[in-house]
C-alpha cells in the first residue's frame, strides 16, 4: 500500500511544522526522528508522551517528515524522550538526530 493511501485511510493530519524553540537560560532543542507514525492519531499519541516528560516545554511532530522537535530544560536526558516515544506505542521508535 503507497504511503498516500496509507495516510488517506487514517484520517492523517500533521502537527504544526514549526520546530520547537528553547527559552531560558539552560534550554535546548532535541530533534527526533521517529518512525512508525502513519496518521493524525499517532502523531497526536507521540506528541502527548513527549509533552508528558518533565521539563519538556514545546513539542512540535510532524508526520510528513517523520520528526519531532522538542523544546525542553538542558537537564532533559535524550534516552527520556526516546523512551517517551515507546511509550506511545510499540510501533514507535525514535533516534536523536544530531547536527
Amino acid at each position: 500500500m503507497g504511503a498516500a493511501l496509507a495516510l488517506a485511510g487514517c484520517g492523517a493530519r500533521e502537527s504544526e511544522r514549526a520546530a520547537a524553540t528553547p527559552e531560558g537560560p539552560n534550554a535546548r532543542v532535541v530533534n527526533l526522528e521517529v518512525g512508525g507514525m502513519v496518521c493524525g492519531s499517532c502523531v497526536q499519541k507521540v506528541q502527548a508522551q513527549l509533552a508528558a516528560v518533565p521539563g519538556v516545554k514545546k513539542v512540535r511532530v510532524s508526520l510528513k517528515d517523520q520528526r519531532a522537535s522538542v523544546a525542553c530544560a538542558g537537564d532533559v536526558a535524550d534516552s527520556s524522550l526516546t523512551a517517551a516515544v515507546r511509550r506511545a506505542g510499540p510501533d514507535y521508535v525514535a533516534l536523536v538526530v544530531r547536527p
